[in-house]
């Protein structure tokens, strides 16, 4: 496998050492026809042509009418239990109303 990063060098001992993290890879969705190398690939190919326009987004939704009410936990701590049951019962309602 070759090394996409430089090693850390010690600089006591002259040794590498690896942290264990590796830099990502480039994705595919960097490479859009906004790039000058894309761009004329698109032309040569005559792929760009045609292509419909992406809907614009609303400004804002409002999800409320899917969510249930607030609950209060009191002295109990338990909000990363309520905050995972929310995201059920969102989703249960969002499916079966």
């Amino acid at each position: 496998m070759t090394m996409i990063y430089n090693k850390p060098l010690l600089l006591e001992t002259g040794q590498k050492i690896g942290t264990g993290w590796l830099p990502p890879l480039p994705d595919l969705r960097d490479y859009t026809d906004s790039m000058p190398e894309i761009a004329k690939m698109v032309k040569k190919l005559g792929v760009g042509s045609g292509r419909k326009k992406t809907p614009t987004l609303p400004a804002g939704v409002d999800l409320r009418s899917w969510c249930s009410s607030i609950e209060n936990q009191g002295s109990l701590g338990s909000c990363t239990a309520n905050a995972a049951m929310g995201v059920v019962e969102y989703f249960e309602n969002r499916a079966f109303g």
